[in-house]
């Protein structure tokens, strides 16, 4: 009988011990998910720059109104080297700069562009011209972007020399908030770590040689992230003219 006690007394220490093992295993498994998670982070962002990343857009881009009346970037200049977007070949742009064109994605995801470097006053940058699917052969934006210490670069991604880069509007990373209100006027999004401009209007042109001009939509968008300073650190530039 004392030992039949004895042996069922035993039962809720076993019980015990068989829990306390099962919550040891789970956090054995938190700590090994969570490793595994902050090396993933750790590789992402060891990650050499090549693809353009994506500096984040306002998601009220999905529904914006035009609130630039004048047409915001046609063109950027790189030295003395002009890539009008819609017009110049990307081809032409890699050949320029030796450098290689990278591609991603498939049919309406898909994108090419050239990857640049190089420094101003304050610091130094990187350059994505781009190309999306609706824009063929030629560039039809480009991202430029504040290159940090922990930025580093593939070997794909070639020097841009010493060439400055100048656009048609008062825009260059590290102006503040204010200063680029004071030049671009207010923008759709106002607050935030985003800015967002937009252009549209119609232009009529001749799909063929010798045929009647047609109306076409043409759009220019422009995405400017500001840093923890309030400063520009990146802008994203697209233009694009549909039927």
């Amino acid at each position: 009988m004392v030992a039949s006690l004895r042996a069922n007394s035993s039962f809720p220490r076993q019980q015990r011990t068989e829990a306390s093992q099962a919550q040891m295993r789970k956090r054995t498994l938190v700590v090994i998910i969570c490793s595994a998670l902050v090396t993933a982070v750790v590789h992402a962002q060891d990650k050499p720059l090549w693809e353009p990343p994506r500096i984040g857009v306002p998601s009220i881009a999905e529904t914006a109104q035009p609130n630039h009346v004048q047409d915001l970037v046609s063109k950027i200049t790189i030295g003395s080297f002009n890539v009008l977007l819609e017009d110049t070949p990307l081809e032409q742009v890699g050949t320029h700069f030796s450098a290689t064109i990278g591609r991603s994605g498939d049919a309406g995801e898909s994108l090419a562009w050239v990857c640049l470097h190089g420094q101003d006053r304050i610091g130094q940058w990187v350059l994505w011209i781009e190309s999306g699917e609706i824009h063929g052969p030629m560039t039809g934006g480009f991202l430029l972007m504040r290159r940090t210490a922990n930025n580093r670069l593939d070997s794909r991604c070639k020097p841009a020399g010493n060439g400055r880069i100048s656009l048609p509007i008062p825009l260059s990373l590290g102006m503040s908030r204010a200063q680029v209100v004071a030049a671009l006027g207010p923008p759709i999004s106002p607050s935030g770590s985003h800015l967002f401009y937009y252009h549209h209007h119609v232009v009529r042109l001749s799909p063929k040689a010798g045929s009647a001009a047609e109306p076409f939509d043409l759009s220019n968008s422009l995405y400017i992230r500001l840093n923890s300073s309030n400063k520009v650190d990146a802008f994203q530039v697209w233009r694009t003219t549909t039927s």
